[in-house]
């Protein structure tokens, strides 16, 4: 009687850890449910909003495209040259831009060792730019009206004052000024001002001690 009772004991607690199992079941198979019920709008909205952001940048690439900015009437432009290194383009900055009315601007851009510069006084000043493509040199010269230069003049190795003395003879127009670009090469001129300032100041102030 005794082995019995324990066999039926033992057969219930079975029972019993069955039921839960099946209980725990079904209560994750419910608990699954309702995060997929949860989760699945938000899925649908993210989805369907990058879905309208991709279909704006499309329209937006395609009218970007569709933009055609007029070209440069050679014939009425002033020519800007712009000194400096290949990783700014500044022709974008003046792309569609005119001044005095209906005159274009065209942008020639180069570094100072790129640049070769002849100046007379009956032609004025022709800048050309030699570069190289497919292993050729390509001349290309025109005549500069307005000048910015945004390289520096001269470095260790290369010194390019010569060029800009060509630029100041034809007396071209520049941001900053050709003269204060050559001054700040020699530091004895760019203190000389200064140093004569204060010599006056001295020479004043001592004829006003001796009066």
């Amino acid at each position: 009687m005794l082995r019995l009772s324990l066999v039926g004991t033992v057969h219930e607690i079975k029972q019993r850890q069955l039921g839960r199992s099946a209980q725990l079941a079904r209560t994750l198979r419910l608990f699954e449910r309702k995060v997929i019920a949860f989760i699945s709008p938000s899925s649908l909205q993210v989805s369907s909003f990058s879905q309208v952001v991709s279909a704006k940048v499309e329209q937006a690439k395609d009218a970007a495209g569709s933009i055609r900015v007029p070209g440069i009437n050679r014939d009425r432009c002033f020519t800007l040259l712009v000194i400096d290194d290949a990783d700014t383009d500044w022709s974008k900055y003046f792309r569609g831009r005119r001044v005095h009315g209906d005159f274009d601007v065209r942008v020639e851009q180069a570094e100072f060792r790129e640049l070769t510069v002849s100046a007379n006084s009956e032609t004025g000043v022709t800048a050309s730019i030699v570069m190289s493509k497919g292993g050729s040199k390509v001349v290309r010269s025109f005549r500069p009206d307005f000048l910015l230069v945004r390289q520096n003049l001269r470095d260790a190795a290369e010194d390019h004052r010569n060029l800009l003395l060509g630029l100041q003879y034809a007396h071209i127009p520049s941001v900053n000024s050709l003269e204060s670009i050559y001054n700040f090469q020699v530091r004895r001129w760019m203190f000389w001002p200064i140093g004569e300032e204060i010599f006056l100041k001295k020479v004043i102030l001592s004829f006003l001690l001796l009066g």
